[in-house]
């Protein structure tokens, strides 16, 4: 029996026992962390040459928001059969592909599909000094590429995608008639940045319709600036934009624009902050010429809570989320959900 293993190195520490099988195969398992990826576990089963391995990362997300990715790897001829799945910002996703490892010549990764919120990448990543390089062909309800690459030492990751037509069937529930989605990412060590823009026009995202959407985001592991403007003319028009300070527990936004070509505005920005089982927006006043709104929420796994306090508030607001209501008049008073 192999009892007490460990390994302890600048960037991961495990822990692990296995044993030694008769015919001269092992059977290992571990647990530990990793400095960028967190808490992992391993198993590794077979000729110690090239065993099978069964990996977990439970939160390597980095500001991606990647969560309990799993990767299981099966030795053949050619290399490994590689297939896994994880929680990601989009949803869940899947991994297909294989590891290519030729007697003479670089390993490479090939990805079969890469699945996640109905849109499917593959292609050929090779490894090569500081990273990794190759392209990821998008195809599904976004069409263009993801492109990887090493500068300075450094992964950089290109995407450049078109949504025009998109209709994202899954969690999301968005569809978009004319789009496009650029972003580049730089993936330093201990932190991720993040470049990007999106430009759309007729966008729905379940009841909600946009007639053009443009946003813009400057983050570094999650945090950042970030700004979007939205307009529309369907029945009730609205012209909007909030710009947000963003941090892993906090979120800071200021909102202007018109409603119903009348000035909107918030009095001071709203403030929304991650407690331990949801997030807060702290009481907010939003400003109306006519009126306003008092506003402050909780919204968590387990309970919601909303406290709003009207007055003179234009119940054609409500039509911003379905513009099926078709509401008129004036709303006052106090509005409790729990």
């Amino acid at each position: 029996d192999l009892r007490d293993l460990h390994l302890v190195a600048p960037a991961i520490t495990l822990a692990g026992e296995g044993y030694r099988a008769p015919d001269g195969t092992f059977h290992i398992t571990g647990r530990g962390e990793h400095r960028d990826y967190g808490p992992l576990s391993l198993a590794l089963d077979g000729d110690i040459s090239r065993p099978r391995v069964d990996l977990t990362l439970r939160r390597p997300g980095q500001g991606l928001r990647l969560t309990d990715v799993h990767a299981l790897l099966e030795p053949t001829e050619a290399g490994y059969a590689l297939t896994g799945n994880g929680q990601s910002a989009l949803g869940p996703f899947t991994v297909a592909g294989s590891v290519l490892m030729p007697p003479e010549g670089d390993a490479r990764l090939v990805f079969s599909a890469i699945r996640v919120a109905d849109v499917v990448a593959s292609g050929t990543i090779t490894p090569v000094t500081g990273g990794l390089s190759g392209r990821l062909e998008l195809t599904g309800p976004a069409s263009g590429d993801i492109t990887l690459s090493v500068l300075d030492q450094v992964q950089q990751v290109a995407l450049d995608a078109d949504l025009g037509g998109a209709n994202f069937a899954g969690p999301l529930r968005l569809t978009v008639n004319r789009g496009r989605i650029q972003a580049k990412l730089a993936l330093r060590d201990g932190a991720i940045s993040v470049d990007g823009e999106v430009q759309a026009r007729g966008v729905r995202y379940g009841s909600l319709r946009i007639g053009r959407l443009s946003g813009s985001a400057n983050l570094v592991n999650g945090e950042g600036r970030a700004t979007v403007s939205a307009s529309a003319e369907n029945g009730r028009a609205f012209d909007l934009t909030a710009r947000a300070d963003v941090t892993s527990s906090r979120i800071a936004v200021v909102l202007t624009g018109t409603i119903e070509r009348e000035p909107v505005r918030l009095l001071g920005p709203a403030i929304i902050r991650q407690e331990d089982d949801g997030w807060r927006l702290e009481t907010v006043r939003l400003s109306l010429r006519r009126g306003g709104m008092q506003l402050g929420a909780f919204i968590g796994a387990e309970s919601t809570h909303v406290d709003a306090r009207l007055s003179r508030i234009p119940l054609s607001l409500l039509d911003l989320a379905d513009s099926e209501l078709g509401l008129g008049g004036t709303a006052d008073g106090s509005l409790v959900y729990d």
